[in-house]
């Protein structure tokens, strides 16, 4: 596949498909917010966590999980790798994905995870 051409929500879908194919417990992570229509504009509740990776999850082994996307250009905000920072120091896994394949390789080697 051309990876040129990949928008971050297209590979947002193929890891959740391929995370849901293999099993794994994990969920999209929204934080835009709420449009309105009448200010044609987004409304972000001030309870959200700002920074939080696009997709979350448990793996088999328990550990928690967080998968930042990121295509072409794109870069991790400070609030990302500050969020980044703080599931790293609890144990968590965290990483950021720029196609598929980085993520089974992740968790074929550094988990260990059997990977029919």
């Amino acid at each position: 596949m051309n990876y040129n051409f990949m928008s971050e929500t297209l590979l947002k879908n193929q890891i959740l498909d391929y995370l849901k194919y293999k099993n794994i417990f994990c969920w999209l992570t929204n934080v835009q917010g709420t449009y309105n229509r009448f200010t044609n504009t987004y409304y972000k509740n001030p309870r959200l966590l700002s920074g939080v990776a696009d997709i979350i999850g448990v793996l088999p082994n328990g550990r928690f999980f967080a998968i930042e996307c990121k295509v072409g250009k794109n870069k991790q905000t400070p609030s990302q790798i500050e969020f980044q920072k703080n599931i790293e120091a609890n144990q968590g896994v965290y990483m950021v994905a720029t196609q598929l394949e980085g993520v089974e390789t992740y968790l074929k080697s550094s988990l260990s995870f059997p990977m029919n």
